[in-house]
């Protein structure tokens, strides 16, 4: 594989992954509740990694800018808020 492969193929998880989030918001279920978030998580973080590995350019930036959006989307901001929603006065 080439290293433009990687940056390609690290755009396109970063695609499913959103189709997969748009779909979930409106109450779509393409594959089951509990796999959703799993699938989210290992996709951001495989395409981040191929991404990285892949050749320097746009596809590179959107890939990496991308995939690090839906990973703090998905796992660091419910991480570092879900405490002060839930906690008490």
């Amino acid at each position: 594989m080439t290293k433009k492969s990687f940056s390609t193929i690290g755009l396109i998880l970063f695609i499913i992954n959103v189709i997969l989030i748009l779909f979930f918001i409106n109450g779509v279920d393409l594959v089951p509740d509990e796999v959703v978030f799993p699938i989210w998580i290992g996709g951001s973080i495989l395409g981040l990694v191929l991404t990285i590995l892949g050749k320097k350019g746009l596809l590179r930036v959107i890939g990496i800018t991308g995939n690090l959006l839906f990973l703090c989307l998905v796992v660091i901001f419910p991480v570092v808020i879900a405490p002060f929603l839930f906690s008490g006065p």
